[in-house]
């Protein structure tokens, strides 16, 4: 087994940068002879700084209920994640980045204003 290789990541003409990984950490399987047979998947807002603004959940909706990444996925699978990402549409990418920035400004904001209510008991 190649050690070397851990996986890619590349930024598509939408604005998506998609990320598939099978080294030691990753949420990936071979088999006992090396063969890869899952890997680890992911995209993200291209450009953005760390934290990274996680888009995946909103391209591979099936099995991503509450992660940023999406572990264990069949090597077959691979190409129709890649294909769903390459087929989203620029603005669209745009908007999901929007989204996805409220939210967790919202979320933000609700944690803060717990911490106030608390220090005010």
């Amino acid at each position: 087994m190649n050690n070397f290789h851990h996986g890619f990541t590349t930024d598509l003409h939408n604005g998506l940068t998609v990320s598939v990984q099978f080294h030691d950490g990753a949420y990936a399987n071979r088999d006992d002879d090396g063969v890869l047979q899952s890997v680890e998947i992911a995209c993200w807002k291209t450009g953005e700084e760390k934290p990274r603004l996680w888009l995946t959940r909103d391209v591979w909706a099936d099995d991503c209920s509450y992660d940023d990444v999406v572990g264990h996925i069949s090597v077959d699978r691979v190409m129709d994640f890649m294909d769903r990402a390459v087929q989203l549409p620029t603005d669209y990418v745009s908007l999901l980045a929007v989204q996805r920035k409220t939210a967790i400004t919202k979320q933000k904001i609700a944690e803060l204003q717990e911490e106030l209510d608390e220090m005010q008991s």
